[in-house]
């Protein structure tokens, strides 16, 4: 009788899924790597070649079906973020088409349950509630409509089947080899720039990535998982403590000082970055209760702890 105890990791050699193959291994899962192409993995982990996702064609076939039957859980961590730039069609291709194809795939081969990292971009980059999975979603770029699109596509792939979906829906994710606005602060702040951030009073969300990739791992091996789950430290943090945090964790004075946000806005819709001013000014604030609660989980890293742990790692 074939041993389906195992759980398949696509994306394994990204920023999450990375963190996700650390957490396992430090759980002793028995885990299958989903890799672009063979790199090493750690050891008692299973490297599987699973290639290109924006590739059309016989998709994860080979690698991940040569393994499926062995695999009991599939997460799915794969696809093309924010830093790839506007491509409608890429995102659409890589984002959607391949977790669809991976959905019915999984269900073809008898996989009982389907792990989807999403994010909590679909909610837009800033809003005025407190969010919850029962909030609604509201894409305000390219980039968060193709997850909000794929959750959609695998929902109606798994639909009437025996495996079971649970959905991740990350806030933004600190740690070291993370991409986005908080290497490019960290950037700034090591070469001493003035920041007139200091005026902008707000509350974001943030996750550290060892938290997110321990939740991960509790939804896949949980008795029933929520059929969606945030992903967030239940405390927020504001930009201006952000940048200090950054700072203290590189040992710099931040520089902080006040500018109207009001002038900060203007500019930066001059600038085509008003996307950029509402990630940085704008309200994000996440109930965490459905992890906490439903999966008894505890957020270990503060966000002030996770920044300045990043940002030890770039200096």
């Amino acid at each position: 009788m074939t041993d389906q105890s195992g759980i398949f990791v696509t994306g394994a050699g990204g920023f999450i899924g990375r963190a996700i193959i650390d957490q396992a291994v430090l759980e002793n899962r028995r885990i299958f790597a989903g890799l672009r192409q063979f790199k090493p993995v750690p050891a008692g982990v299973t490297a599987v070649e699973i290639g290109d996702l924006g590739t059309i064609g016989d998709l994860f076939g080979g690698g991940f079906q040569d393994v499926a039957g062995q695999c009991d859980v599939v997460i799915h961590a794969a696809g093309l973020a924010h830093r790839y730039g506007p491509d409608p069609a890429a995102l659409n291709r890589v984002n959607v088409e391949a977790a669809r194809r991976l959905a019915l795939l999984s269900v073809r081969h008898g996989v009982r349950r389907f792990i989807l990292i999403s994010s909590a971009s679909v909610y837009g980059k800033s809003r005025a509630d407190i969010l919850s999975e029962r909030s609604e979603v509201a894409p305000d770029d390219d980039y968060a409509a193709s997850k909000w699109a794929a959750e959609q596509a695998v929902c109606a792939a798994l639909a009437g089947t025996a495996t079971q979906l649970c959905v991740i829906r990350p806030a933004a994710v600190i740690g070291p080899g993370g991409a986005g606005n908080i290497p490019r602060l960290i950037g700034l702040i090591r070469r001493g720039v003035p920041l007139p951030f200091a005026a902008i009073d707000n509350r974001r969300a943030f996750v550290a990535l060892s938290d997110v990739a321990a939740l991960i791992m509790r939804a896949a091996t949980c008795a029933a998982p929520p059929a969606c789950v945030m992903a967030a430290h239940p405390v927020p943090i504001s930009t201006p403590d952000l940048i200090r945090a950054l700072a203290s964790g590189l040992g710099r004075n931040p520089r902080l000082f006040r500018c109207p946000p009001i002038l900060l806005s203007g500019a930066a819709r001059l600038l085509g970055r008003s996307g950029l001013w509402r990630s940085l000014s704008g309200q994000f604030v996440v109930d965490p209760d459905c992890a906490t609660t439903l999966l008894h989980f505890e957020f270990k890293t503060s966000v002030p702890d996770a920044l300045a742990l990043t940002a030890r790692g770039f200096s």
